[in-house]
């Protein structure tokens, strides 16, 4: 039961109730109630502890020690034919929207914006200079 990896997982780190407490933000009755099972933690605890332990978040749920379950196996199957873009990929498809969006002057300098949100801060460098190059090529144009 998920409780009781809670409580194994704690002692095998060495950490009491009130130095885990601690780390996660929480009170020392919170973690107390998580062992007893009277409470559960939120799935941003759950999350955290797992990082904390090096363990997936599947493994300290489930306690299968694979790390998989028949779900995510099925899951997987799924995706092996498939050809995820690789980092240089989305750099240069970026660029090149950037560079089209710039046809259009304000488009242009929201693009690389929103690709920036929208990727939560990857590829701040290229952004920025999406931004630039839209500004360079947008004065030249007023």
């Amino acid at each position: 039961m998920l409780k009781d990896r809670l409580k194994k997982m704690r002692e095998e780190h060495g950490l009491s109730q009130a130095a885990l407490a601690d780390r996660l933000h929480v009170t020392r009755q919170a973690v107390s109630k998580w062992e007893n099972g009277r409470a559960v933690p939120g799935i941003d605890i759950l999350t955290e502890l797992s990082a904390l332990y090096g363990m997936s978040l599947d493994q300290l749920i489930t306690g299968d020690e694979s790390g998989h379950n028949s779900s995510a196996a099925a899951d997987d199957s799924g995706k092996e034919g498939q050809k995820w873009i690789s980092g240089w990929e989305q750099c240069a498809l970026l660029a090149a929207g950037a560079l089209v969006a710039s046809m259009v002057p304000f488009i242009g300098m929201l693009f690389p914006i929103g690709v920036y949100y929208y990727k939560r801060g990857k590829y701040l460098f290229l952004c920025l200079l999406c931004v630039l190059i839209n500004i360079f090529i947008s004065s030249n144009f007023i």
